[in-house]
């Protein structure tokens, strides 16, 4: 997907960053690292009623792109915390509110409403 600087989209899901343990089954890089960080896929809620947890779109304009990692985390005596990437990904940044975080959502998540002319290409 093509996208341009200033794309009006619309996004049902977004990623946000989990940190877990690793279950007994997943391979590892190193025999240490028994924490995982990864990227998830969750539905949009409503932050003025997240206690009914209304799920709904969030339109607005694309500002970005952003290479993503998932891997393990290892924290070592001397070394300090380390993070070790097991896979690579790229998502979008939209920007939906002038005083809002902008959020990241998979290029497969966004439906375009209306691309720019003469825009810059991403």
């Amino acid at each position: 997907m093509d996208l341009e600087l200033g794309t009006h989209v619309r996004a049902t899901k977004e990623l946000k960053r989990i940190t877990r343990e690793r279950r007994p089954e997943e391979k590892s890089v190193s025999a240490y690292t028994r924490l995982l960080k990864e990227w998830v896929t969750q539905p949009i809620v409503d932050v003025r009623n997240r206690g009914s947890e209304v799920r709904k779109h969030r339109a607005g304009l694309v500002i970005g792109l952003r290479n993503l990692s998932n891997g393990g985390v290892e924290y070592g005596y001397d070394e300090g915390t380390q993070f070790f990437p097991e896979s690579h990904f790229q998502a979008v940044i939209v920007a939906y509110d002038l005083r809002r975080k902008p959020f990241l959502v998979l290029p497969d998540d966004l439906e375009v409403l209306a691309s720019p002319q003469g825009a810059v290409l991403l």
